[in-house]
């Protein structure tokens, strides 16, 4: 399509879009069923700028340029309200706006069907003459008003439209000034006096709205001269502040004018002769009882879920919220201003919290807005702009959450901006001020989470360190994270694998830099409690390289810890099962661990089970079975004093892992299912995926080989899907055993060449290398067979459990096997100092195995 320039506006107020009806007068978007769509007022302009241009391109820089001039954003802002469009649109295959790559967008409507046509004058005056602003917000309630102030200037010459601040004097004004754009010859003059503070300002802004220059002699006569026989209607908007300046002008340009018509706003009356007043009141509420249908033909209802869908394109008021929205309104007493105001914390606090916050303090409702121009000489000027135009209250509230690393709840941001001199409340207020200011952005919904730009962050950062704050601030936080533990524990008990990792692991990032700066403190405490929400997030994402990385620093902090802090650090110790530490092994913490539990009074029952599971997992692992059976016994008993499936789910784990390495088969196969089961009955996905891992291993000890390929081919499958690397190299290993055991050879390579990687990834390097040496016997490739052997063959103290004795079978089974073929054997004999070969080069001959190859 070849870029033309824009074709005269066509004689029409309406196009219809899949279905959508866009009136270009009224600067309307309405459904199919004839109903206004939500959508919020960037996106309508977008919309109706490239409307105006049907079929033509128009460019990123006209859209930026004529939506959001004077500001100055990217077009990463565009791109988003394109989208929003389409979505609302239906237009999925983006054939109503189609992006041309570097040119820009064009709207291609419905055959541009035109729905009807503009008397002409009305279309070449709407497009001559009118000042008023661009955006034109959609009136809920206020029909009536409309009809009425509209049909009083055809009869009156002066209307002022009377109401206490907030009540929506200025939306009505600009709705009928819309609305009366075509009927004067001369145009519709919008004059906002909010801005103005001296009674002189007032003349010479009416005359620079209406295009009148004031060069010489009074300026009062120049504008009623400039003025003269123009058909126009001046809007003059909040004169409640300037009445005594505002009155004598109306009056002059009144008695000097025929063909000039005025409509004020104001909270009082101007007290001119023929002025006609129209009191504006509230809106109409819904009835306590009102149902759902009901409520919608409210204005006040229609209000506030429109703002909040304007807000926040992704809100949708759940059915279970509408009791608490209608509610609102009725508290609110239908008060526009007061309802938009609670509307804008929606996105921010939830429909409950608004809710709740309005029942404990109207405070929440204060708004501190101020109107300024930008300043964009540079992004840190930008900022720093922004910044400036802050309350002292809202510029410190900024420089603490700079602290946070990621995004954050409302709790905790309440945590870290309260001092004794900003108290809760005002810490709420700053919050949503800010969120307002858009220096805080607001993200999801039930619970809201709030996240600064990283350039906000750093300019923050840089001015909490300047105002000597930091150090205190980073203590407020590190406390607020060291309370995440047991909000995530009862979300564990509670809720799905799944939700509770989208509820906290955004606060993944300030967990551990919590626990950081506690261990740079040697707060044995705050670090504690932040290492167990850390250590459980961790444990649900299958994550085993963060924990055993902070074991340094946890065990730093065992001089400095005692009671519940220390018997958390010893716990966290003893979880990392794989990490060998000669000065504080796995099994000593977790010896130690239950012995500090037991001293406090009462003991924490979850922990202490936890760590006593841990402790006869340990026990088991070293070829202590009978005392790991006395262990897992005492476990059990802890774990039904508190009677909660998921205890029971992680007591069935740790069951079966005392099982597999006593070499007790049918047992570990018996409590995986059982963990299985109580897993996908109360939606903990993320152990599941853990029970899988181990069940094809679980299968293989018992020596059923089909059953085995069955159980490992089903659990391979389904953590390759959910893409669980470190719990699919678990099950990949045993499932090739199983298929090497089955005599599956094609199958075994074709599934060894995926698992070779992960298990050398995850430390099953010498397990794999067990099997591949036996796939490699199978077939005839006896070197290998050899070499990999004697990578697998279990080094040290004899075999300690049942795991270490099955690794050593296999490798005495390869080896007399091997025997019987003189001629390999004694070529590896004379191999490079027939030594254990290294890591990379028995990987080397795992994947040359798998391969089929041989050299």
């Amino acid at each position: 399509m070849e870029c033309s320039p824009p074709p005269p506006a066509p004689d029409r107020a309406c196009l219809r879009i899949r279905g959508f009806e866009l009136d270009l007068e009224r600067r309307e978007l309405r459904t199919p069923t004839g109903e206004q769509a939500l959508l919020r007022r960037k996106a309508l302009e977008v919309l109706l700028v490239l409307a105006q241009q049907a079929g033509h391109v128009v460019s990123k820089d006209e859209l930026l340029a004529r939506v959001w001039s004077p500001a100055v954003v990217t077009d990463d802002s565009l791109t988003q309200v394109v989208n929003e469009i389409r979505r609302l649109l239906g237009d999925t295959d983006r054939s109503v706006i189609r992006t041309l790559a570097r040119r820009g967008y064009v709207l291609v409507p419905d055959a541009r069907a035109l729905v009807h046509e503009l008397p002409r004058r009305a279309a070449a005056a709407a497009h001559r003459v009118s000042n008023l602003p661009a955006t034109d917000p959609a009136l809920f309630g206020r029909d009536d008003d409309v009809a009425t102030v509209a049909s009083s200037l055809r009869e009156q010459r002066l209307m002022t439209i009377v109401g206490a601040g907030g009540i929506g004097k200025t939306s009505l004004a600009h709705a009928v000034g819309r609305r009366a754009v075509g009927l004067f010859e001369h145009g519709v003059w919008w004059i906002d006096l909010a801005t103005l503070s001296e009674a002189s300002q007032v003349t010479p802004a009416i005359a620079v709205a209406a295009g009148i220059e004031l060069v010489t002699g009074d300026p009062l006569q120049r504008l009623v001269g400039g003025l003269g026989e123009r058909e126009l209607l001046l809007v003059l908007d909040n004169c409640e502040h300037l009445v005594a300046a505002v009155a004598p002008v109306i009056a002059a340009v009144l008695a000097g004018t025929r063909r000039v018509r005025v409509l004020a706003t104001s909270q009082v009356a101007l007290k001119l002769g023929g002025e006609h007043l129209h009191r504006l009141g509230v809106l109409v509420v819904p009835p306590a009882d009102a149902s759902p249908a009901e409520a919608a033909a409210c204005g006040a209802f229609q209000l506030l879920v429109r703002r909040v869908a304007e807000a926040r394109q992704d809100f949708e008021l759940a059915p279970a919220t509408v009791p608490l929205a209608i509610d609102i309104c009725r508290r609110l007493d239908g008060v526009p201003l007061a309802i938009e105001m609670a509307a804008a914390r929606i996105p921010t606090l939830g429909v409950s919290g608004v809710h709740t916050l309005l029942g404990e303090h109207l405070r929440m409702l204060r708004n501190d807005r101020r109107m300024a121009p930008s300043r964009q000489e540079t992004l840190r000027a930008t900022l720093e702009w922004s910044c400036s135009l802050l309350s002292p209250t809202e510029l410190s509230a900024l420089r603490r959450l700079s602290v946070f690393a990621g995004p954050f709840e409302l709790a905790h941001a309440r945590r870290v901006i309260t001092t004794p001199d900003l108290d809760e409340w005002a810490a709420l207020d700053a919050l949503c001020a800010l969120v307002d200011r858009s220096l805080v952005r607001a993200e999801g919904v039930e619970p809201v989470r709030y996240r600064l730009l990283e350039t906000t962050r750093v300019l923050a950062r840089e001015m909490l360190f300047e105002a000597g704050e930091a150090d205190a601030a980073m203590q407020r936080h590190s406390r607020a994270m060291a309370s995440q533990w047991w909000q995530i524990r009862k979300a564990f008990m509670s809720s799905s694998d799944d939700e509770l990792l989208d509820r906290f692991v955004g606060s993944y990032a300030d967990m551990q830099k919590a626990y950081e700066y506690a261990c740079d403190r040697a707060d044995a405490d705050t670090a504690a409690a932040v290492l167990i929400g850390l250590r459980s997030l961790d444990q649900l994402s299958g994550d085993t390289l963060n924990t055993p990385a902070r074991l340094p620093a946890t065990r730093a902090l065992l001089p400095h810890a005692t009671g519940v802090a220390r018997a958390r650090l010893l716990t966290t110790i003893a979880t990392c099962s794989w990490v060998r530490d000669e000065h504080l092994p796995p099994r000593l913490a977790a010896e130690l661990a239950v012995a500090e539990w037991l001293r406090l009074t009462p003991p924490e029952p979850m922990s202490l089970s936890h760590t006593l599971l841990l402790l006869a997992t340990e026990l088991a692992k070293e070829g202590e079975a009978e005392r790991a059976r006395k262990v897992l016994a005492q476990a059990r008993a802890v774990a039904r004093t508190m009677a909660h499936p998921k205890v029971d789910m992680i007591t069935a784990i740790h069951a079966g892992h005392v099982a597999m390495y006593c070499g007790d088969a049918a047992d570990f196969l018996a409590h995986m299912r059982e963990a299985l089961d109580l897993a996908r009955k109360h939606r903990a996905t993320r152990v599941a995926c853990f029970v899988q891992a181990y069940l094809p291993r679980a299968a293989v000890m018992t020596g059923d080989w089909p059953a085995a390929v069955a159980i490992g081919s089903n659990a391979v499958g389904e953590l390759r899907a959910l893409g669980q690397r470190a719990f699919l190299a678990q099950a990949s290993e045993a499932f090739v055993r199983a298929l090497i055991e089955a005599d599956e050879i094609e199958r075994a390579r074709a599934e060894a060449a995926q698992a070779i990687a992960l298990a050398w990834e995850f430390g099953l390097d010498a397990e794999m290398a067990a099997d591949m040496a036996l796939l490699a016997l199978r077939l005839g490739q006896h070197e290998h067979a050899a070499a990999l052997a004697e990578y697998a063959r279990p080094r040290g103290p004899v075999p300690r459990n049942a795991l270490d004795r099955q690794r050593q079978a296999l490798c005495k089974r390869l080896c007399s096997d091997l025997e019987a073929v003189e001629q390999a054997t004694a070529k590896a004999a004379r191999g490079p100092q027939a030594g254990m070969p290294s890591s990379a080069e028995a990987r080397r001959l795992a994947l040359l195995v798998a391969s089929g190859a041989n050299g």
